[in-house]
């Protein structure tokens, strides 16, 4: 935990290093930044995380029942995100965007229900991600503009691990295979600041592995797919 805070320390840190060299006043909507291509940020996410098996074999009820009480046991937890933007303006309305991000998931499952001494499964998830978006900018205002954006995300496994947690202590780690393809969806709000370029994008933002992470087999082959959600608030500055 020690090492998470202190590399998002580190981030923020350039963050606002990047911005005291850049930001001194608010601009008009005709400022250099509204005929700009390219611009290029700094983003960061904090999220909350949760796992949904899913059953695709609905006639069977024995798999129905056990995928249902699998579900009952999931716990979310926190992740965030962060990373380099680059975004072109295509046209008055719409602009890209392209990231590259380091993600931290992490999700539980509760496999006891012994309040004396519960047993956790604690996932932990390490990707490297590279969103593309497509935005729709709703409304530009004179210092405020509002969009909405969707995309892809691809995302490269560094580690993903099985912590096996009972009454708070960690008894032992199990990597675990894994893949993913996310759909995402995001509103935004952005905010002229600093000079003649400078941005400050605060969002919200949900993404769904509609593809699953991975797929898993229990008795008499059935299988069934587990599906990663996470939704979060973050902001994005760029320049």
């Amino acid at each position: 935990m020690k090492k998470i805070k202190h590399i998002i320390f580190q981030f923020l840190l350039l963050i606002l290093c990047s911005y005291s060299t850049n930001a001194n006043m608010f601009i008009p909507k005709d400022s250099v930044r509204q005929k700009a291509k390219l611009h290029w940020g700094y983003i960061f996410s904090f999220n909350n995380c949760y796992r949904f098996n899913c059953n695709y074999n609905k006639s069977n009820s024995f798999v129905k029942n056990y995928i249902d009480s699998i579900n009952t046991k999931q716990i979310p937890d926190y992740g965030y995100y962060f990373g380099l933007t680059i975004s072109k303006k295509n046209s008055e309305k719409f602009f890209t965007e392209l990231f590259l991000l380091w993600k931290d998931f992490n999700f539980k499952t509760k496999t006891e229900n012994d309040n004396l001494h519960p047993v956790y499964h604690i996932y932990s998830f390490y990707f490297i991600s590279v969103p593309l978006f497509i935005n729709y900018t709703f409304f530009s205002r004179k210092y405020f503009s509002f969009f909405i954006g969707t995309g892809i995300t691809p995302d490269i496994k560094i580690n993903a691990k099985d912590v096996v947690g009972i009454d708070n202590m960690e008894y032992y780690h199990r990597n675990i295979q894994c893949h993913s393809l996310f759909i995402n969806g995001s509103g935004k709000l952005g905010v002229n600041i600093g000079d003649k370029y400078t941005q400050l994008i605060l969002f919200t933002n949900a993404s769904y592995s509609f593809n699953g992470i991975k797929k898993s087999t229990f008795i008499g082959n059935n299988t069934y797919t587990q599906h990663l959600y996470h939704y979060g608030i973050g902001i994005n500055l760029t320049f």
